[in-house]
């Protein structure tokens, strides 16, 4: 790896080591919408919800397609918005423990942990 380079990715299945240099040329997404529209149309429900970018009229006119690296970051960043919404339980207990200071009494304690709710 080279400093300001080379990058590395922690992966559950090993580091994954990748190179600036020409990163944006080699993960350009060439996809055009008529090839979005063709996919769209399809009879199968999967490949249609897939591509609901080609539901956009013929008449309408697009600059450039989104790139993988844009369509990527535009997931993630609904995939955060999502998980942000989302309120996780937490429930609190109180435990008198007063009354269970020292003795053999403490030994017999079973703390309650949340994960195991």
């Amino acid at each position: 790896m080279e400093f300001g380079r080379d990058f590395r990715i922690k992966h559950y299945a090993g580091d994954v080591t990748y190179s600036v240099e020409g990163f944006i040329d080699k993960n350009r997404d060439s996809l055009f919408q008529d090839f979005k529209r063709l996919l769209y149309n399809s009879t199968d429900p999967t490949l249609r919800a897939m591509w609901p970018d080609g539901q956009q009229d013929i008449t309408e006119v697009t600059k450039r397609p989104l790139t993988a690296g844009t369509l990527f970051k535009n997931s993630m960043v609904a995939l955060v918005e999502n998980l942000a919404s989302k309120v996780l339980p937490f429930k609190s207990f109180s435990v008198p423990w007063v009354h269970i200071t020292e003795g053999p009494d403490i030994l017999s304690l079973n703390p309650v942990c949340p994960t195991d709710l």
